[in-house]
C-alpha cells in the first residue's frame, strides 16, 4: 500500500504470476487488466468489471499497436524502448495524446492524462504515484530504481539489486523486471534479412531440406574463399538431381521442377551477399536509431 501526501491509499492488485492485475484507491477497486500472456494487458476493465479498452499487439513485444475504445481505433506510436509518444485517432487522423519522457522515464509532458494505461517502455504507468510496473516489479522513474529488490538476485546480471538496466535505460529495457534487454540486439533481431530462414522454409515444403547450402559451402561464399559454387555443390541442385534420376528427363513436369529447384541454388550467392550488405544496414541503422532516441 502506497500512501499519497493527499491521504489518498494506492493498492495494487497482484497476482500469481507477478501481473499488475488491478488497482484499488482506499480500498475501492477502480481498475483492472486482462492479459495474454505474461507480458500483454489486452484488456482494460473499471472497477466494476466492464470493458473499457482493448489493445492490439503487433510490431512489438511490448506496447500494443491499437487501441479500441467503443467505436474508435487508436494507433499508438512508440519509439525503440516501446515508451508511446504519440497517440492517434486513425478516423480523424488526429493527436489526442503526446508524452515526452526524460532519460530515465519521467514523463515531463503529457497532452492527455490516463487516456491510455501505458508509459515509459512499454510498462504499465500510474498516474498517482507514477511508478511503472514490468513483470515482476514496479519502477520509479523519479530515482531511476526498482522499488523491489531482483527476484532473481544476481543472476540479472547487475550488481545493483534494486539497479534499472544498468543506469542505461537509453539502450536496454526490462520487460519481466529480471533482467535487461538490448535495445540495439532487438532491434537487429526484428528488422534483419534472414535469408537462410527463408530459404530453409522453401526447401522444407519443396523437399524436406532444411538448408540451400552446407555451413562449409556457406562460409566459403560469404568470405570468397570459393568464388564458384557449382551447382551440385549446393542441396538444391543435389534435390534437382534426385527429381530428374527418380521421374526421367522426358517427363515435362519433372523437368521443369528440376529446373527451378537447381536454378534456387545458382541464385543463392548474389542472395547472400545481398543479405550481407542488407544486414549491415540493419546494424547502423540500430546503432544510430537506439542511439539517438
Amino acid at each position: 500500500t502506497i500512501q499519497l501526501p493527499s491521504g489518498k491509499q494506492i493498492e495494487y492488485v497482484i497476482d500469481g504470476r507477478n501481473r499488475r492485475v488491478g488497482k484499488k484507491v482506499n480500498g475501492q477497486l477502480v481498475q483492472g487488466f486482462l492479459y495474454q500472456g505474461s507480458l500483454n494487458p489486452v484488456v482494460e476493465l473499471d472497477g466494476n468489471g466492464n470493458v473499457v479498452s482493448r489493445f492490439v499487439y503487433g510490431s512489438k513485444d511490448n506496447i500494443p499497436d491499437y487501441k479500441l475504445k467503443n467505436v474508435n481505433t487508436y494507433r499508438i506510436l512508440s519509439d525503440h524502448l516501446g515508451s508511446p509518444r504519440r497517440v492517434v485517432d486513425i478516423n480523424e487522423g488526429s493527436i489526442v495524446q503526446r508524452m515526452d519522457y526524460d532519460a530515465f522515464g519521467n514523463v515531463v509532458f503529457d497532452s492527455n492524462p490516463g487516456f491510455q494505461p501505458f508509459g515509459f517502455a512499454g510498462g504499465i504507468y500510474d498516474l498517482s504515484t507514477q511508478l511503472t510496473r514490468f513483470g515482476a516489479r514496479d519502477y520509479d522513474a523519479q530515482t531511476g530504481r526498482w522499488t523491489a529488490k531482483d527476484p532473481i538476485l544476481f543472476d540479472g546480471k547487475d550488481t545493483n539489486l534494486y539497479g534499472y538496466v544498468l543506469n542505461d535505460p537509453v539502450n536496454f529495457i526490462d520487460p519481466l523486471g529480471l533482467k535487461y534487454l538490448d535495445c540495439v540486439a532487438d532491434c537487429i533481431r526484428e528488422n534483419r534479412f534472414d535469408l537462410l530462414a527463408t530459404l530453409g522454409t522453401l526447401a522444407t515444403a519443396l523437399g524436406g531440406v532444411r538448408l540451400p547450402k552446407t555451413e562449409k559451402e556457406k562460409r566459403k561464399a560469404v568470405t570468397g574463399i570459393k568464388k564458384k559454387v557449382s551447382d551440385k555443390t549446393t542441396r538444391f541442385s543435389r534435390l534437382g538431381m534426385k527429381i530428374t534420376k527418380k521421374w526421367g528427363t522426358k517427363n515435362p513436369y519433372a523437368r521443369y521442377a528440376s529446373k527451378g529447384v537447381r536454378g534456387i541454388g545458382r541464385g543463392i550467392l548474389p542472395l547472400l551477399a545481398f543479405e550481407g550488405f542488407y544486414d549491415i544496414g540493419t546494424i547502423g541503422r540500430c546503432l544510430f536509431v537506439c542511439d539517438n532516441c
